[in-house]
């Protein structure tokens, strides 16, 4: 026996005001839509899941807690990981939060030549927008784990987003990250 229940035409229209907004209300509870602890291994590929595996970069742990490490081996080269995060619909800004750890991160020849977060914002073509968040960088030598907050605002029509820890051609030093996430500003 069938029991569907007519949807009436003011329900229909409801549900097309609403359907729209509803990843903006899922964006907007504070919990992250994104989280990078370096804890997965979901394919036993010893390496956390979604992050590229370049040279110089190492996923280590201290007391059972996973990180990853760019070492800086050859002067004036750069070392980064990858990865591409895409962003609820809706969403206009968010909260970016990380721990770093640097050991003699000695800058290069420019300003810009540091330990670095670099981001971008892609469009549903992939392109990248013009518009991209002021990248953290740091430099020296910290004792411990440093937490970083940043705001972030997000443009109309970013789909997406880049996150790349890099040492930027750098001189020399070791610069280690963990427990990245992005969590949705109240609206």
């Amino acid at each position: 026996m069938n029991h569907r229940l007519p949807l009436t035409s003011a329900a229909g229209a409801a549900l097309c005001v609403l359907l729209p907004f509803a990843s903006v209300s899922r964006a907007q509870t504070g919990t992250p839509f994104f989280t990078a602890d370096f804890e997965s291994d979901a394919n036993a590929d010893n390496w956390p899941d979604g992050w590229t595996k370049p040279a110089g970069v190492q996923w280590l742990a201290e007391d059972g807690n996973h990180f990853l490490r760019l070492e800086q081996t050859q002067p004036g080269a750069s070392v980064f990981s990858y990865r591409k995060i895409p962003l609820p619909s809706g969403l206009t800004s968010c909260t970016l939060t990380f721990r770093v750890r640097l050991d003699q991160v000695v800058k290069g020849d420019a300003s810009w030549k540091d330990a670095r977060l670099v981001m971008h914002f892609l469009d549903a073509q992939g392109a990248k927008l013009k518009t991209k968040p002021k990248h953290p960088n740091f430099s020296g030598t910290t004792a411990d784990w440093k937490p970083i907050t940043l705001p972030i605002t997000i443009p109309p029509g970013a789909v997406s987003m880049e996150v790349m820890p890099t040492l930027m051609m750098i001189d020399g030093g070791r610069f280690d990250i963990d427990d990245i996430k992005l969590t949705p500003s109240p609206q």
